[in-house]
């Protein structure tokens, strides 16, 4: 259901101890400035819409381009935000929708002065119980608009092609619509095909499954490289330069640049054996693993600053 002009707001609270939250913290370790403006530019987004907006597949990509920020550490910033419960991950698993129970309790306050005027009326993805939702605001279903029972007009859409009725009542027709896991891979195909707007197909699906190279692996590979490298000079350092050039990538792209990395270490090797007519390169030539990773490897996306 489309939302009337009025509900997005010019303005949204904002708290000032925003930075005292515990995941605000964490964010900011793991993402730096990159993932609070991150956070606050999909904040802003929800606001102009009003308290929800929903992901498509052009979603990562303007972010990235709007920030000078990769499109993977938008990706991983948005898994991090879903999984601290920062936006509801039940409702952007179902319907690739970005919201929360404090994005529209702040909302509520934002719009109060209008609203009071003239009650707005709410239908899709309202999430705060009756108890929690301002007088002004008029929501027409509590149980049918939460996060546990909502149907986006795209799921209407494969199902009514799938199963073709006549009128009936709104009750009946809840209980044709199929969940997320009982499509199957043939309509999900179908619907790409087709173009069919179906959230969690293509934007979602990238994002929930979104998985980093892990720490145990990074070490593995560390161990790997440095053995070959002729000159073993501060070793922390060489560690610490290593985890700057793969960790924040995802797990496939994480393990691709380590391996090459692993190639490039070998060859550089067998270059520097060759050297002074075979006798190899005097081992005080040799540049410390750390300086050689930083003149020959780009750091990761969590590390860089500017377009990925």
């Amino acid at each position: 259901m489309s939302r009337t002009q009025s509900q997005g707001i010019e303005y949204f609270p904002f708290a000032v101890d925003f930075f005292a939250d515990n995941k605000v913290k964490i964010l900011k370790a793991r993402y730096g400035a990159d993932g609070i403006a991150i956070y606050m530019y999909i904040l802003c987004c929800i606001y102009r819409e009003g308290y929800y907006t929903k992901v498509n597949d052009d979603f990562i990509f303007i972010i990235s381009d709007d920030l000078h920020i990769s499109s993977e550490t938008v990706q991983q910033v948005m898994t991090f935000l879903l999984k601290r419960s920062m936006f509801n991950e039940q409702l952007f698993k179902s319907d690739a929708i970005l919201t929360s129970d404090g994005i529209q309790e702040r909302w509520q306050i934002a719009v109060a002065k209008r609203a009071q005027k003239t009650p707005i009326k709410v239908s899709d993805y309202w999430l705060l119980n009756e108890a929690d939702t301002k007088p002004y605001i008029k929501v027409a279903h509590f149980s049918d608009s939460s996060a546990k029972n909502t149907f986006t007009s795209a799921k209407k859409a494969l199902n009514s092609a799938n199963y073709p009725q006549s009128k009936v009542k709104e009750s009946k027709e809840e209980k044709i619509y199929k969940k997320e896991s009982e499509f199957s891979e043939e309509e999900v195909e179908s619907a790409k095909a087709t173009q069919t707007e179906i959230p969690f197909l293509i934007a979602k699906e990238s994002i929930l499954s979104y998985r980093e190279i892990t720490e145990s692996e990074i070490e593995e590979y560390f161990k790997k490289i440095y053995e070959i490298y002729p000159r073993k000079v501060s070793k922390i350092r060489a560690k610490e330069t290593f985890e700057h050039k793969v960790r924040g990538y995802s797990s496939d792209e994480g393990h691709k640049i380590a391996q090459k990395i692993y190639k490039m270490v070998k060859h550089q090797a067998e270059v520097w054996s060759e050297e002074n007519d075979g006798t190899g390169r005097r081992w005080e030539m040799i540049p410390h693993f750390s300086t050689w990773l930083n003149d020959n490897v780009e750091n990761s996306p969590k590390y860089r600053r500017g377009k990925g």
